[in-house]
């Protein structure tokens, strides 16, 4: 969700960001071009699952975990909207069958998670502690969501049932 920058939506935050900018200007000349043509842009917070390599928190705890090494989390008081792939799987078989107007959603759990939090939990299940550092304080600053949001009801129960269980 970090597309734009918090002074400017027009201005991307980043490279990524751009390319899916760029996306965005192609479909809509295409859905101009092709009316009958149904486009979902469907907008998605810190996504974890099986099978899931990428350098991202969750990822990087349980591979971490493998190595015993140390997990360095900044700021201390982080809090993501997290979701799980199979979640948005099902998001998008119920858009697809309940024929959900065309147009831009952004996908989201109805919770933050507190990841200190999640990790002391976690832990008090484990034999070997997750190591982890809990670097600084600062205020992260809400991005608005400007597009209309699909709600997901992950508890963190469940992210720290996936957690045990790839560790």
């Amino acid at each position: 969700m970090m597309e734009h920058s918090v002074k400017n939506f027009d201005i991307p935050e980043n490279f990524y960001a751009l390319t899916k900018n760029i996306f965005n200007r192609i479909q809509n000349y295409y859905s101009i071009n092709n009316p009958k043509i149904k486009f979902y842009n469907l907008k998605l917070f810190d996504t974890y699952g099986l099978n899931d390599n990428r350098k991202k928190l969750i990822p990087t705890i349980i591979q971490n975990y493998k190595n015993r090494k140390t997990t360095y989390i900044k700021p201390g008081n982080l809090r993501l909207n997290l979701i799980n792939c199979n979640n948005i799987n099902n998001i998008i078989e119920k858009i697809i069958k309940k024929k959900l107007r065309f147009g831009t959603y952004t996908i989201k759990n109805k919770n933050l998670t507190d990841i200190k939090e999640l990790i002391k939990k976690v832990n008090r299940k484990l034999k070997k502690k997750i190591k982890v550092k809990f670097i600084g304080y600062k205020k992260m600053q809400q991005k608005k969501i400007l597009f209309p949001y699909i709600n997901i009801a992950e508890k963190q129960i469940d992210i720290q049932n996936f957690l045990i269980k790839n560790l």
